[in-house]
């Protein structure tokens, strides 16, 4: 159980069968609410699959948490393949956020306290750049997809072009600089062990 007070948010590791069944809840409730849309959406199986295993090949998988409630899931690729993005910026070192869920109940900015949490995470770790890659099966005025690009710009990513993404699909890429940001941990904080004290598997 959780003992953060108020309206402290915590990003945990997914290591325990229990957070891991929490994100295969969160996923499968945010596909739903994405086929309710008119979205295209993976089966519930496969999107969760990056969750289930902390050592899987698409990264580490982290949780953002407020008190007992998952808001949202993500995983960590420190190791990207990202020739796709030319062998320039493939050089360089950076850390590629993956398979990012949020919460279809709670309205709360949750992409923004990842944003932050990740900016400074990467930064701590002596990572210069954040990566990410949102679909663009659409053309940029009519894509659904078109008002979260324009909040991942206020947040400070920037677009780096349209091209093939990480998994041969067609993406917007973006990036933005790591930075610490002390004041943070008066928001949303790492936590270094498992969520609840059950053993890791």
């Amino acid at each position: 159980m959780s003992t953060d007070p108020g309206d402290l948010c915590v990003v945990h590791s997914i290591q325990t069968d229990s957070a891991r069944a929490e994100a295969r809840a969160l996923v499968d409730d945010r596909l739903r609410q994405l086929t309710r849309n008119g979205r295209t959406v993976p089966p519930v199986a496969d999107a969760a699959v990056p969750f289930q295993d902390p050592h899987n090949a698409q990264g580490e998988p982290y949780g953002l948490y407020k008190g007992d409630v998952l808001l949202a899931c993500l995983t960590l690729d420190h190791a990207p393949d990202l020739k796709h993005w030319g062998t320039e910026e493939a050089a360089r070192n950076s850390v590629l956020l993956r398979h990012l869920y949020t919460h279809p109940d709670h309205p709360a900015d949750n992409v923004l306290l990842i944003t932050l949490w990740a900016a400074d995470y990467a930064a701590r770790q002596g990572i210069p750049l954040l990566r990410a890659e949102v679909p663009a099966h659409h053309r940029r005025d009519t894509n659904p997809l078109s008002g979260f690009l324009d909040r991942l710009t206020a947040m400070g990513w920037h677009s780096r072009g349209v091209g093939p993404g990480v998994a041969d699909d067609r993406v917007v890429r973006l990036d933005r600089c790591s930075e610490e940001i002390p004041a943070l941990f008066g928001i949303v904080r790492p936590a270094p062990n498992a969520r609840d004290d059950e053993t890791a598997t």
